[in-house]
């Protein structure tokens, strides 16, 4: 059970961005998450629960760091991709949708290559309101 005074399980006050975006997400086939400005996983839907194992009910908001380590050691052209230049991050900084293929690894064995896509959510007045990252397998077809 997650204690009233644990920080990533408290109830805030969202933008209105961030609860129509969450209403997005719970309806897409696709692993997605949502970020805050602080970088917080606030939501993620069935889809990438799936891929982490766990649903977004049992574990609550996460910071990014431990999103991060839920997912493995995530890599672009066979270089660690630094939290600074994740998709979300860039988003963030940039203000802009960012691409990436990157090769996640989950563990010893699980190798995936997965495409990356981060959208800013941006609010009235230009405020940064968080950002949507969506990922997939890569298709094979495709290479």
């Amino acid at each position: 059970m997650v204690s009233v005074t644990d920080p990533h399980s408290a109830p805030t006050q969202q933008s209105l961005q961030l609860i129509l975006a969450r209403n997005l997400l719970s309806t897409l086939s696709s692993p997605a998450f949502i970020v805050d400005p602080d970088q917080i996983v606030v939501f993620y839907n069935d889809a990438a629960g799936n891929s982490l194992g766990i649903a977004y009910e049992e574990t609550g908001k996460m910071p990014v760091t431990e999103w991060r380590a839920r997912m493995g050691s995530i890599e672009a052209n066979g270089n660690p991709i630094v939290e600074a230049e994740l998709p979300t991050a860039v988003a963030q900084r940039e203000r802009r949708p960012v691409h990436t293929t990157a090769t996640v690894r989950i563990g010893q064995e699980d190798e995936r290559v997965l495409e990356m896509l981060a959208l800013p959510l941006i609010g009235p007045n230009d405020t940064y309101e968080g950002a949507v990252g969506i990922f997939w397998p890569r298709d094979a077809e495709l290479e």
